[in-house]
């Protein structure tokens, strides 16, 4: 029986409580599965997926009879992908069941390849669409949680390095998580393909959507590898960078990422010495213009930030050169105390990363995703692990553009599993909305469709205090109920179809309204008007000769339009 007096926000079922419950629990929802048109119940599979996320490690015993059910139903989804909250949910109870078995068991890694791969490979030779961006997720989660590469994985490799793969939009942050995965457990293997894999590199770096995705590629490069070994490719590395600072000044943040994984991995006279080898001054020139400027912007999870703040301290107090050069100093200064101001949520380092982040969002979406991706303002289902002290559901619905910051009631322990792909973004987010309404309090308080995280995903973009920075004023107040404490009201939204209705009514009512008839004789005063405009340039061009072959040409469209006008003047009277 659930707790009578649980805390705010902690699950009502705990391990202790569900685990007797399991064996009947699973059999039960499996079966639902099973009825006739009961076969793709998005309910269903998400009751499935909770189960597996409370349950976790309690989930050893049942892991094979629940794999083999998801396969069975995997199998028979691809012969026609319909429904994209369905799909969401099954592929994120098989990400759960990864997680947290392999986490408990590392052993059992072989044996769900055995029993995964056989099924992604269908879906990965079908070439669906809707799938693969899942499968490239899941792949990666195992190797993540492999010692070292299998034959299989070291098969897979070089197909993935083929340009086709990276033309859809919505699998190239699966992919890039893949390649680093690929990096940190088989470095001999990507050494060997590195000019390949520098190639993806270079192609992501170049689109605004994806150089974040570009510098997570290099970062992991960076990490798995010496300098000696990647000493012939890095000075072209920081050419193509600098390039493309130079035409792209939102790419900087990036950059600044990447290269402060290189410093920390490397040391701050590392990349001192390979701007200098580029051109002379180049470094003071590159720290003071491009990193002191955009290191406050750096965009990712806490790591990286703090990445970026300690390099950017340890420029200044390790390199001589950096302090005899007073304007780069103070630069790098005063980004290192804009991030911490920023981190921190006070002072003007907090507005300026919010009104950064709104515009780089409001960039990216007025250029349609850069490449199709996001064609409007996405909202991204990602499953959330629940933490242990939060007690939070499986779901949490994030805006596009909120950054790494979390309101306090937003569960920050855990990475996602899986992340929806971009095609299905607005399906899934509407479907998670309509999906949660009506639900109850305590553990169903951050779900996508409560009353508790609407004002989020409202105030994410706008930067306001729900869900928004610290420190950035609401654009709208809340009302006084939201004030006292009491649970705020949703706010009605229109549907995109009644909106549609409407304009298409509003398009009938204007073909349905009478035209005016045009004044008689008009169309023959705009003829006499052009010919002379026309008589005027011949003219002026080649002098008074050519008036003579203009006049017949006035005479005979004059009398063109003077036989069209009696032609329409009787049919209107022979009507009448």
């Amino acid at each position: 029986a659930p707790t009578a007096a649980a805390p705010a926000g902690a699950r009502r079922f705990d391990v202790a409580a569900l685990s007797p419950l399991l064996q009947q629990l699973l059999t039960s929802l499996f079966a639902i599965l099973q009825r006739g048109g009961s076969e793709e119940n998005p309910y269903v599979m998400r009751a499935i997926m909770r189960v597996s996320v409370v349950a976790e490690q309690a989930m050893a015993p049942y892991v094979q009879v629940c794999v083999d059910a998801l396969n069975t139903i995997l199998g028979r989804v691809c012969a026609n992908p319909t429904n994209p909250t369905f799909n969401h949910y099954l592929f994120e109870t098989v990400a759960s069941l990864v997680k947290y078995i392999c986490a408990a068991t590392p052993a059992a890694v072989n044996a769900f390849e055995q029993l995964l791969f056989p099924p992604f490979q269908t879906v990965l030779q079908m070439d669906i669409a809707e799938f693969t961006p899942y499968v490239f997720q899941v792949l990666a989660q195992l190797l993540e949680a492999r010692d070292g590469l299998s034959d299989a994985y070291s098969q897979l490799f070089p197909p993935l390095l083929t340009p086709t793969m990276w033309e859809r939009p919505g699998n190239v942050p699966p992919l890039v998580r893949l390649l680093c995965a690929y990096a940190a457990k088989g470095k001999a293997l990507v050494l060997d393909k590195v000019q390949m894999v520098l190639g993806v590199f270079q192609k992501l770096l170049a689109r605004g959507a994806t150089d974040q995705h570009a510098a997570r590629l290099l970062s992991a490069l960076w990490r798995a590898c010496e300098l000696a070994e990647l000493q012939q490719y890095a000075t072209p590395i920081f050419n193509l960078c600098i390039q493309r600072a130079q035409g792209y000044k939102k790419v900087g943040p990036s950059l600044v990422s990447t290269w402060s994984v290189f410093l920390a991995r490397y040391g701050p006279r590392a990349l001192w010495q390979q701007l200098e080898s580029i051109q002379p001054g180049l470094a003071n020139m590159v720290l003071r213009g491009l990193w002191g400027e955009w290191a406050p912007f750096v965009k990712g999870g806490r790591a990286e930030r703090k990445a970026a703040v300690i390099g950017t301290v340890r420029l200044v107090c390790e390199l001589p050169e950096v302090l005899a050069d007073v304007d780069t100093a103070a630069a790098l200064l005063s980004a290192a105390a804009s991030m911490l101001a920023a981190d921190a949520g006070v002072g003007d380092g907090a507005a300026a990363a919010a009104a950064e982040e709104e515009e780089d969002a409001l960039e990216v979406d007025a250029a349609g995703g850069g490449g199709g991706g996001y064609p409007h303002l996405q909202e991204k289902l990602l499953f959330q692990g629940a933490g242990a002290a939060l007690g939070r559901d499986a779901q949490v619905l994030r805006v596009r553009g909120a950054g790494s910051r979390c309101s306090a009631g937003q569960p920050t322990g855990d990475q996602p599993f899986l992340q929806l792909p971009k095609h299905h973004d607005r399906v899934q987010a509407r479907a998670a909305c309509g999906d949660e309404r009506g639900g109850g309090a305590g553990g169903d308080a951050a779900q996508p469709g409560s009353a508790a995280v609407r004002p989020l995903a409202r105030g994410a973009r706008r930067g306001g205090d729900q869900g928004g920075r610290d420190g950035a004023l609401p654009r709208h107040p809340p009302p006084p109920a939201q004030l006292a404490g009491a649970r705020p009201r949703p706010r009605p939204r229109r549907s995109r179809v009644r909106a549609l209705a409407v304009a298409e009514r509003r398009r009938r009512r204007r073909r349905r309204r009478p035209q005016a008839a045009p004044r008689r004789g008009a169309r023959l005063d705009l003829c006499v008007r052009a010919l002379r405009r026309r008589q005027r340039r011949q003219v002026g061009k080649a002098g008074g000769g050519e008036v003579r072959f203009a006049l017949p040409t006035c005479i005979i469209a004059v009398s063109t339009c003077l036989w069209g006008e009696c032609a329409r003047h009787t049919r209107a009277q022979s009507v009448e």
